[in-house]
């Protein structure tokens, strides 16, 4: 008994030493991509001016092996959100592009749901906050359907809206969910 005793704390230390040194396998492409990200690079963003342009290059992210964005995108054009002064979009969260607009959620930071023409200019925020008529707290989710702008909030409310950001109707999902897309029925 004595002997298993030892035995069993022996494997344990070296269980523990083992752990201690790095491992030199990859843990796969995930792993590759963190390896190249620059932690120091967020403390540049965070550092931002407000009226500064950021862009991405989408040539650079495919001479780095992610993807080929000729693959995925037949056609491509930068839009410019032109957003005035008070309105400051803070983490977009998702964006839904229809024939003539834009819709953007922004659920961690200012909790807001914002619309653009197709052309980027700032129509309105959908909506306002709160729990009554026409408002909801804590947006999780967003579509367009023809002219009807969605609203999922976190008590799992559907908030319907107007082109005009006139409140049409609420409706309770009477079922837990992270997100919302309309099937062939519509």
């Amino acid at each position: 008994m004595k002997s298993f005793i030892s035995s069993f704390y022996l494997m344990l230390f070296f269980s523990i030493i083992t752990s201690c040194f790095p491992s030199t396998q990859s843990d796969g492409p995930v792993n590759d991509r963190l390896g190249d990200y620059n932690f120091e690079s967020q403390a540049i963003l965070d550092q931002w001016p407000m009226d500064a342009e950021l862009s991405i290059h989408l040539d650079d992210v495919e001479e780095r092996g992610y993807f080929s964005n000729k693959d995925v995108f037949s056609n491509r054009r930068f839009i410019f959100l032109k957003t005035p002064p008070e309105i400051i979009i803070g983490q977009v969260y998702k964006l839904v592009i229809s024939d003539k607009h834009i819709m953007l959620l922004d659920r961690n930071i200012t909790q807001r749901v914002y619309l653009f023409s197709d052309q980027g200019d700032f129509l309105f925020s959908v909506g306002k906050e709160g729990d009554g008529p026409g408002e909801y707290l804590y947006p999780r989710d967003i579509f367009i359907h023809d002219t009807t702008l969605l609203v999922m909030d976190k008590a799992f409310n559907l908030h319907a809206f107007n082109l005009k950001n006139e409140y049409l109707n609420s409706q309770r999902i009477p079922f837990y969910g992270q997100s919302m897309f309309l099937d062939s029925k519509g």
